[in-house]
């Protein structure tokens, strides 16, 4: 391969296609290693900031970070269901937890039902994003308290995307999730980030799980 064909095709490997021009570059570079190093720096730059900053990024952000993990606290209803009905489809499809129409939706708030034992309402705030998730349960089985368990551990994953399944899980340890509600009135919390979860259970065991978006 001739000198400058060699160089235009590196270059442009690099910034449209970083990993296979980095193995180009190693292979057929002409220059020395400094050089090589100061032109790698400025095309995958020039490639993460010209990709980021495009209004279709979501795909190569996605590529970098495994998942687009936007804050809780910047979803909007729709953008909740969304990622819901996602993170349902990977983690539990026989559940059929897909949050489907009809949905009750008003200026300041949202409802659904899974069932009559298990029901999801939220609250939109000024700038409409949801403020609060909460989920009633009053599970009637084993089943049904599965179902409210996985609603709940969807919900964590959708406000707090960048905790992996241990962590998650801890959530549920400070909760006190798994321990039996024999005791009426359990009022338990734990923070992530800016997610304040809660659960509470009253005389006759029904529980209320709770996200709330701290100020």
């Amino acid at each position: 391969m001739n000198f400058y064909p060699k160089i235009l095709c590196m270059l442009l490997l690099l910034v449209f296609l970083p990993p296979i021009g980095l193995i180009f570059m190693y292979k057929f570079s002409p220059f020395n290693r400094q050089t090589n190093f100061m032109i790698a720096v400025a095309c995958i730059g020039f490639f993460i900031y010209a990709q980021f900053s495009s209004p279709n990024s979501s795909d190569l952000k996605l590529f970098f970070t495994g998942e687009n993990k936007k804050a809780a606290y910047q979803v909007t209803t729709e953008e909740f269901i969304e990622k819901f009905n996602l993170k349902s489809e990977e983690l539990a499809r026989q559940l059929q937890m897909k949050i489907k129409n009809p949905l009750e939706v008003s200026e300041k708030s949202f409802r659904y039902e899974f069932n009559q034992n298990l029901i999801l309402s939220g609250k939109i705030g000024t700038d409409e994003n949801i403020s609060e998730i909460e989920i009633f349960a009053d599970p009637k089985n084993q089943d049904e308290s599965f179902q409210a368990i996985v609603c709940i551990g969807l919900i964590i994953s959708v406000f707090n995307p960048e905790l992996d399944q241990d962590e998650r899980s801890e959530i549920f340890n400070e909760l006190k999730m798994f321990v039996d509600k024999g005791t009426a009135n359990m009022n338990e919390k734990t923070t992530r980030g800016k997610i304040q979860y809660s659960v509470q259970t009253d005389e006759n065991k029904k529980v209320t799980f709770k996200a709330v978006v701290m100020k």
